[in-house]
């Protein structure tokens, strides 16, 4: 029986490392929440608040952008090489037009990033209802060091860290709530 898990565990695995697709979030019930969707609010401007860290959350992965009648990111998310390309990135859009109305956006770090991570789901481990467009399968960034030219990254299929070179971008900023 253990073989036969961890060979369903393997299969998904592989699965997911070639499509970075999103896939319907399985979540159980049975399971204490870390993220309960009730948590955040949507700002209906291509954001949601944290109301219990006071974050607010750019919805969709850089690269995506957010389109205002259907609520849902659209778009190729972009794809990032190391973490001071993302933060450049970041210093650029808050010195030009911003997002959402914001020009204080940042890269987060792994504390923070890890806080929106529902142990509950897998494929990706965040609740979709909240977070409808993050893709499965993918790093992402934090600005949290490492060590040896590596940050730690979170990866959202599972939520699990890992000291990596993330490739994929969620935004952060504080709301002042």
């Amino acid at each position: 029986m253990k073989t036969r898990a961890t060979i369903l565990i393997a299969l998904y695995l592989i699965h997911t490392s070639l499509t970075a697709a999103p896939l319907v979030t399985e979540c159980r019930e049975d399971v204490p929440q870390t993220a309960p969707a009730e948590r955040f609010t949507d700002n209906q401007d291509g954001t949601v608040t944290d109301l219990w860290t006071g974050l607010q959350w750019h919805k969709c992965t850089v690269g995506q952008g957010f389109n205002d009648q259907t609520n849902r990111c659209d778009g190729d998310a972009a794809s990032f090489t190391d973490v001071p390309s993302a933060q450049q990135f970041v210093l650029d859009l808050n010195n030009g037009d911003g997002a959402a109305g914001h020009n204080d956006w940042r890269v987060p770090n792994v504390k923070e990033l890890a806080s929106i991570v529902e142990y509950a789901c897998i494929g990706p481990a965040v609740r979709q209802t909240v977070f409808e467009d993050i893709e499965n399968a993918s790093f992402y960034i934090t600005n949290t060091d490492a060590g040896n030219s590596l940050y730690w990254s979170v990866y959202l299929s599972l939520g699990s860290v890992d000291r990596s070179v993330g490739t994929r971008l969620l935004m952060v900023r504080n709301s002042g709530i």
